[in-house]
């Protein structure tokens, strides 16, 4: 009896014991490997959720949200939706991108607010959500009028999602004139990275990174940049085209979002 007793608690054990390693190990190694074994744990991954999600550290109740993303489960669900009040922002975010990657409707209204009122990385993880909901009331929050930091966090969003069908998202923000100074991510990686490494006193003769764009870049030339990314067709340089030049670009990129109808 007490071995089949040690057999059924084995799995809900064990994912308890990986969470505590989660939760208490100060090396990225050991957190990543037993945040694995979670993620490969199945039905008793629920156990281990349950314990990172109870943990005041809210770096640790992020992985257990993360891990509720490949728990297809009304408890799961459940959860998601009780951290959208948590106190941590970092949390509620990922929370609203994993009921947006379920379709949960009820989620819209916060990823609005976000979108709209919030900081700019709170402003890109509402527009990531939006755009994995991609239902027509999503579509429409992400094409309601925004700020230009938030109408930039639109076209990084779009950008990193890189599929298809976020092209025609990307053409209707060709028409915004608007000069944005913010960073995309990949801009905030390099400086954070440059950062370290000016930190352990490698090329210290050098102030800081250039910026890449002094003055900033128009939403239109941030989302024409996207377009090419994804869709191979890079055309003229945006900032030097004529209006002829732009509109023959944005047809192009529409007719080639249009032969790809499976990808959308």
């Amino acid at each position: 009896m007490l071995c089949l007793t040690a057999l059924l608690f084995r799995a809900p054990l064990l994912a308890r014991y990986w969470a505590w390693r989660v939760a208490h190990t100060s090396s990225l190694t050991e957190r990543a490997a037993y945040v694995g074994a979670l993620c490969r744990a199945g039905a008793a991954a629920q156990w281990g959720a349950a314990a990172l999600l109870a943990n005041g550290d809210p770096e640790v109740r992020q992985y257990g949200i993360v891990l509720l993303q490949g728990l297809k489960t009304r408890w799961a669900r459940g959860r998601l939706l009780d951290h959208m009040t948590d106190p941590d922002g970092d949390v509620r975010h990922l929370a609203a991108v994993g009921l947006a990657l379920r379709g949960a409707a009820a989620v819209l209204p916060t990823l609005k607010r976000l979108y709209q009122g919030g900081d700019v990385p709170a402003a890109r993880t509402a527009c990531v959500a939006l755009e994995y909901l991609g239902t027509s009331e999503a579509m429409r929050v992400l094409e309601e009028p925004a700020a230009a930091e938030r109408r930039a966090a639109l076209v990084d969003a779009l950008a990193g999602i890189g599929r298809a069908g976020c092209v025609p998202g990307l053409v209707r923000l060709l028409s915004d004139e608007r000069v944005c100074d913010v960073s995309s991510p990949t801009e905030e990686a390099a400086r954070r990275v440059w950062s370290g490494v000016q930190a352990e006193g490698y090329f210290a003769g050098v102030a800081s990174l250039p910026a890449t764009r002094p003055g900033g870049q128009t939403i239109a030339e941030r989302a024409a940049a996207a377009l090419g990314r994804i869709t191979g067709l890079h055309g003229a340089n945006w900032a030097a085209s004529s209006p002829e030049e732009r509109a023959a670009a944005g047809q192009q990129w529409l007719e080639w979002y249009a032969r790809r109808a499976d990808d959308k």
